[in-house]
């Protein structure tokens, strides 16, 4: 009897022994392979780009894995920055996800960098390309599961007109944003279920904060967002204005606050503006253009017709309407800036009350 068990017991270990050297030998492999076909999709599968990874780690037991040194850059113009680059992806199942029944992932980016590039050259353009992509794939390709939460950290978004040269570039920097329960796992019967939170530095110095709820199961997306900014300086601005309007600034500071809401393809919001010893046309300025002279001089006669006493302009432009085609109220613009001036009815420099989605399915025929 003792001989039959110690048998059955050796050989039932060589079996123990050898499924755990396959399972081992499988994590070993695992990583690697997945990396390979990660590359081989980003090299083959983005018409127009090149892109790859560094490195793959897979913690099975965490139920994450890990991206590192992501990079996409387009092929006809290898020597301008990449389109892409990311330090760190860590992606985790969502366990809240699993109870709901459902495979869902929590993505966490770290240090990426994001660069877009605008030209009249298609060639030259960051996301012109001969063959048409959706960009969806890429997601899918890094990430094959439908996602549940976005944590967003240390990162940057530019833009510049390549024609123009890099230095004309507006950028956000040290980026923070957060957003969850994208698939609405809390079964929240509300209609904008999906909290939504960003902070950044625009051109590296003036806080940025965006704040609100939104719904992106919805085609479109539904919303109701509400945004700040205090004091930007607006020379920073110049560059890539100059490329552009042409317009620029030898002094002045912008104040920004706004909010809109959407509702079954209509919309509305305000933002209110204040723009605080601006300068617009200097003595002393070398004018790129004859538009750019004209431009400035209609700017700046405008400047002396609708700053107050304090030398600040301030307005308040509301938008509405249908989604695709909304109404921008320009002419109660320029008379609120107007009463500002010259009426003593001073704007406040603070968000209105909420506006109310709901409020809009009133005026829809």
């Amino acid at each position: 009897m003792w001989m039959r068990l110690r048998k059955w017991i050796i050989r039932n270990a060589v079996v123990l022994t050898v499924l755990i050297g396959v399972l081992i030998l499988i994590r070993m492999i695992l990583p690697f392979a997945i990396k390979y076909g990660i590359n081989w999709s980003l090299e083959h599968k983005v018409p127009g780009y090149y892109g790859y990874i560094e490195d793959f780690d897979l913690v099975l037991w965490r139920g994450k894995y890990r991206i590192e040194g992501l990079y996409l850059e387009k092929k006809s113009h290898p020597e301008f920055p990449p389109l892409l680059r990311v330090r760190t992806i860590e992606i985790g199942i969502s366990w809240r996800g699993i109870f709901n029944g459902r495979l869902l992932t929590r993505i966490h980016i770290d240090g990426a960098t994001v660069v877009f590039l605008d030209s009249k050259d298609p060639e030259k353009d960051q996301l012109g390309t001969a063959q048409p992509f959706d960009w969806r794939e890429l997601y899918w390709t890094l990430v094959p599961f439908e996602l549940s939460e976005l944590d967003i950290s240390n990162s940057r978004l530019e833009f510049a007109n390549i024609d123009f040269g890099l230095k004309s570039r507006v950028f956000l920097s040290e980026i923070r944003s957060v957003v969850r329960n994208v698939q609405n796992l809390d079964k929240n019967q509300a209609r904008l279920p999906t909290p939504v939170f960003l902070r950044a530095l625009l051109q590296g110095q003036t806080p940025i904060r965006i704040e609100g709820r939104t719904n992106f199961l919805l085609s479109p997306p539904e919303l109701d967002l509400d945004a700040e900014m205090r004091e930007f300086d607006l020379k920073e601005l110049n560059p890539i204005l100059l490329s552009y309007v042409p317009v620029s600034f030898e002094k002045g500071k912008l104040s920004v606050f706004a909010e809109t809401a959407t509702r079954e393809r209509r919309l509305k919001g305000y933002g209110k503006v204040f723009i605080d010893e601006v300068r617009v046309m200097g003595t002393r300025e070398q004018f790129q253009s004859f538009s750019h002279l004209g431009v400035e001089f209609l700017t700046a006669t405008a400047n002396l017709l609708l700053k107050d006493k304090n030398g600040t302009i301030a307005t308040k432009v509301e938008f509405g309407g249908n989604f695709d085609d909304p109404d921008i109220r320009t002419g109660k613009a320029i008379w609120g800036a107007l009463e500002n001036a010259y009426t003593g009815k001073n704007l406040e420099r603070k968000l209105d009350e909420n506006i109310d989605p709901s409020s809009l399915l009133e005026k829809k025929k």
